[in-house]
Parts: C-alpha cells; structure tokens; sequence
C-alpha cells in the first residue's frame, strides 16, 4: 500500500485570518523530510501551496531513493478497528451465533430479528473470543438475506472479525459485501464446484479461507489422502491469489461416538499438514462429542489435546465453563497465571450455556438494554409494553431512556463503544422517542425536522437547534451524527444539510426561534466560513449562540469567532445542553 505525504499550508490555530496559509515553502520542505525519513515514498502539497512549495519539497528531498519496503507476511483478520493476529495460538472463534439446535434463535431469525444474535455476540466478545462465526441457516430462514443483516447486526456490536460460515457462495457474497474489514470464509473443500466459486470469491474480497480436507469422495479416512486434499486447496488457492498466509486448513473432528478411530487420524493430519504445508491448522472442536454425554469435557478435552499438535485455531463456544476451567487451570500449572488471581476469578460463577430469549427481565431493564445494544426490531414493542404495564411516557423517557442513552456516550468516551454503536443506540432512541411523544401534549423528544423547498414541518419544543454544513463544504456524515444524538436527547434538528449559505441559515435560525446554531466544517477553505456567519450574527445582534465542529476546527478557532466548540457528537450534545441550561441565546435571538 503506498502512504502519499500531502498537506495543506493552513496550520491549525494560528493567530491569523484563516485564509493566509501561513506554512512557508522552507516550513513545509521541511516536514516532508522528515515524513521521507519514516518511509514516505510519495510527496506533495495541497491547499493553500503554489509552485514555490513544490520546488522547495524538490530541491530537499527530490533526489532521494525510493525505500524499499520489507513486507513481512503475517496471517491476520480485521474488524474496521482491529487486527487479529495468529501469532500465539490458538486462536478462539466463537461458534454460537448458529440457530441448529437453538429454537429460540431459529425463530428470531425466520422472524427477521436479531436480540438474541446481538446478546451471543457480546457475550462472546466478554468470554474471550477473538473472532465470531457466523451462521444463519435453517428451516423458513432467507439465508441470503439474513447474513447480510446479522453482519451488518453484530458488527455495530462488537469489533471482532467475522468468520461467514456458509457453503453457498451466494450467502457469502452477500456477507462479504457489508463486512468492514478482512473476514474468513467458512469454508471451500477440495471438490471441483466448490474450488471454482469460493476461491474467486475470496480472492475478490481479501478473504482468508478455511479449507475441508474433504473432497468428491467424501472425508478421507487416512492422513495422506487428507494431506493430499489440504495440497490440492491450497495449490489452487495460491493459484488465484490467495497468499499461503491466508489459508486454513481444517482435518475435520469427527464425532467420537461413531468414528473413535478417526479423532487421532484427524490430529496427525493436522501436524503433517502444518508442518509440510506452512499453512494454520484449524478445528471445530464442537464436532467430537456429538451424541454424548457431558459433551463440555469432552470439548474442553479434545480441545487441550489439539493444542499439542499444534492447533492454531479453535470454532469453539468460549462460554464453555469447563474449557474456560481447564484453560484457567493449565495457566496456573504452567505458571502464566500469577497467584491463581485469573483462576480465582473464574470460579466464582459459572455461565449458563444456553441461549435464552431476554423476556425474564422486566420492562424497564429490557428498554434499557434495547438503547444499549442499539435493538432497533424490539423497541417499538416494548415501548408499547412499558406503556400498557401503566409506565407514563415522561417517566419512560427520564428514568430509562436518557439515562440509556448517557451510558452509552459514557462507553463512547471510554473507548468501549465504537461509532457504529452510537449511532445505533442514537437511532433506536429516536424511534422510542417518536412513539412516545405522540401520548404526550408536550413532547419531550422529537424527531429531526428537515425543511426542504415547499414548506417545513413545525414542532414545538423548549430546545431547539439548526445544523448545517457551511457553504461550500458538501461533507455531512460528522453534522448528521451529531444531528441523531442532539434528536435522542431531546433536541429537535432543523437540519439544513450541506453547503448552506450563510444568509440561510441566519435566516432558518430566527424565523424557526431556535436556541442554538450548529455549524460543521471539514476543510480548511471553508472553515473561515463559521466567522463570517458569527460576525453577521454580531453585526446584526442577533443573540444566538453558535455550536462549531469539524476535522479542521479548534477550540482555539472557535474562541476566536465568539463560538463553542464541540470535538465529537458526544462533546455536542453535552455543549448544547450547557448553553440551553444557561439560558444564552433562545427564541430567535434579539435584533
């Protein structure tokens, strides 16, 4: 991947009109030397540069030598904000986002809801699994629609990467399509029709693969024939374009009720392939104590014993109380788990396998948990639930929802929540909020209000703001997030959308009285933008505060215009409840 050092002249914070670009040619010249010193094979400059610019980046650094990079070949899995390295093994994939066996999880999914999907995925991620398998076949569910929305589910739950567990090339793709990052194709074996759709489909998508010594014939009941299988995939694999480090090789557990004789077979496979091979060895380790009693020991057993034949990675329930034991036990023997403390820890409950639908809990703490988990499918019905058990809207709105909602820009904050996460619990809140607002003659949350040509809608309320990104700006993802989170806590959003003039949004501003003006810029060329619309604010003495944010906008810059400064969705909703509570600004302003 090539890295391109590009900036811009403006430097952020200066005491100067913005529009002077203050950064020199030799200023400039000078940080792209350094950038060339780190690795950075290619240089420029943007906004704000001319050719003085360019012709001083020349004479510093235009006659160095590219560097060349070392690639080191890792074997590695991606969320949008993780990496999963297979560098100590082995690796845990949780394997219970499966509805075979699970009545309740069948009937979800058939249903098109994913509350239970949401629950095991985060359940997992807290147990230690460090990837997540996906499966959603069964009787009466679409598959291929399905795995598009469980993906798409899990993923504004948890940042673990996804392995797609499905041997319809069709359900694959369109899971691929909405994974953000690098998945694991579950599975390709070693028949014609299967190499021939799989592979290119992996190698379409930058997918790893899990490959089936099993071809044709069926599952081979001898090491060689299944070394010989692991060579074929694998040889075709690199063939399309797939690196060796991106391929897994799975021997097959065989249940050890009807085939004793394989589970061993299985395990020598799985070190000849590995050690002749150089590929990552894998199992479902779940597969050996099928038909048995106390399948856990079983698991946890067969799972210790894999590891000694050098078992990279493990589809495994990581919710296991008896491999999590044993695990926590073997740590202790071997002395990685200093004074027991992990060990101790554990043994002070144990966590019921099953999947179990959430009705047990009462009303409250299932609305609650639907603003947590971002539970769009259920809100509205237990809404209506909380309502009927005798819950009056306000009471809903202040004593489970807000504080919710608070929780979740808590986790935020901490970095235990990501962005897919906030906007989904915001956008779940704004559902609960719209039903609930119509019990009530004042409502105490509203839904965003967008003005267009023929007319506006009008809402009534104690707090309300217009956002807009500036004139000339066309990026809105930053203001429409913010918008969605002012919108759940209680704010109604006159959303003007992007490249406003600034003569509308004065105008949006004191004709719909509101209380708060929230500005977003993501360039510097049009970052001078927000002191224009604060200085006619000024000139004309119209007393409304200013909310401003955006990548290239400071608290220092924003003090200098006679605004507040807002550094994420998070800092805006917080910001504009301060100044509301001041009493600044509020009913158009005065003129």
């Amino acid at each position: 991947m090539a890295v391109v050092f590009g900036p811009d002249t403006f430097t952020v914070g200066a005491d100067v009109n913005i529009d002077a670009y203050p950064a020199t040619p030799d200023y400039m010249a000078k940080y792209a030397l350094k950038f060339v010193n780190l690795g950075i094979n290619i240089v420029g400059s943007c906004c704000g540069s001319g050719p003085e610019h360019t012709k001083a980046i020349v004479e510093l650094v235009g006659d160095r030598e590219p560097k060349e990079r070392k690639v080191i070949p890792k074997t590695r899995l991606a969320s949008r904000t993780k990496v999963v390295f297979f560098d100590k093994r082995p690796i845990i994939i949780g394997e219970r986002i499966n509805p075979t066996g699970k009545k309740a999880l069948q009937e979800e999914l058939r249903n098109g809801r994913f509350s239970l999907v949401r629950g095991e995925a985060r359940k997992q991620e807290g147990e230690g699994a460090r990837i997540l398998d996906i499966n959603v076949s069964g009787e009466g569910i679409d598959e291929a629609r399905t795995i598009r929305k469980a993906v798409l589910v899990i993923e504004k739950m948890v940042d673990l990467p996804l392995s797609i567990d499905s041997p319809n090339p069709e359900v694959i793709e369109k899971a691929l399509k909405v994974v953000g990052g690098k998945a694991l194709i579950n599975s390709v074996n070693g028949k014609e029709e299967s190499l021939k759709v799989i592979l290119p489909l992996a190698k379409r998508f930058g997918a790893a693969i899990i490959g089936l010594t099993l071809d044709e014939e069926g599952i081979p009941k001898t090491v060689q024939k299944r070394l010989r299988i692991a060579k074929k995939i694998i040889d075709r694999a690199v063939k399309v374009g797939i690196s060796k480090e991106d391929i897994f090789i799975d021997t097959l557990a065989l249940t050890v009720a009807s085939q004793q004789e394989q589970v061993l077979e299985s395990l020598k496979a799985l070190r000849l392939i590995k050690k002749e091979l150089g590929v990552k060895t894998i199992l479902g380790i779940s597969n050996i104590s099928f038909g048995l009693p106390n399948r856990p020991l079983l698991n946890a057993t067969f799972y210790h014993l894999a590891k000694t034949y050098g078992l990279d990675a493990a589809i495994i329930n990581p919710r296991d109380a008896k491999l999590k034991s044993s695990s926590l036990a073997l740590k202790v023997l071997k002395g990685e788990d200093k004074g027991a403390k992990e060990y101790i820890k554990a043994q002070k409950g144990i966590i019921e396998e099953e999947i179990k639908p959430k009705e047990e809990a009462d009303i409250r703490a299932q609305l609650s948990g639907a603003i947590i988990d971002g539970n769009k499918e259920d809100i509205l019905r237990l809404a209506e639930e909380a309502l009927k058990e005798g819950l009056k809207p306000l009471e809903i709105i202040d004593e489970i929802l807000i504080p919710a909602i608070t929780l979740v820009g808590e986790r935020y904050n901490e970095g235990t929540y990501f962005l897919p996460q906030l906007i989904s619990s915001a956008e779940v809140m704004k559902l609960a909020c719209e039903r609930l607002s119509k019990e009530m003659e004042k409502p105490a949350c509203r839904p965003v209000c967008r003005r267009g040509r023929r007319g506006r809608e009008t809402l009534p309320t104690q707090r309300k703001i217009v956002m807009a990104t500036v004139e000339g700006d066309i990026h809105d993802i930053g203001k429409n997030i913010v918008s969605l989170l002012l919108s759940s806590h209680g704010f109604q959003v006159v959303d003007l959308g992007k490249d406003v003039k600034k003569e509308r949004i004065i105008h949006e501003a004191v004709s719909q009285k509101v209380d708060l003006i929230g500005l977003s810029a993501l360039m510097t060329t049009t970052m001078g933008r927000m002191k224009e619309i604060s200085d006619e604010l000024k000139r004309r003495r119209i007393n409304i505060p200013t909310l401003v944010g955006g990548a290239v906008v400071t608290s220092q810059y924003a003090k200098r215009i006679g605004a507040t400064y807002a550094k994420d969705a998070i800092e805006a909703v917080k910001k504009a409840k301060e100044l509301v509570k001041k009493g600044i600004g509020g009913s158009g302003g005065k003129q």
